[in-house]
């Protein structure tokens, strides 16, 4: 997994977020549906990639 964060002037910040490309899940499932039996395994590659964008609008102050 990585990451990747920077700041842009005052307020702006930007992030990439990515998960390890090699990594592979096997996923297995069993069921019955009328007496019919049913296993079955599934190799998937579940890889992610996300960007983020976030603008900052101060700090919050209590109101009394």
């Amino acid at each position: 997994m990585g990451f990747w964060q920077k700041k842009f002037g005052k307020n702006w910040t930007c992030a990439l977020n990515y998960n390890d490309v090699f990594k592979n899940t096997i996923y297995t499932e069993r069921f019955t549906i009328n007496n019919i039996s049913s296993r079955a395994r599934y190799l998937v590659d579940s890889n992610e990639v996300s960007i983020t964008l976030r603008y900052s609008f101060g700090k919050l102050r209590k109101v009394s």
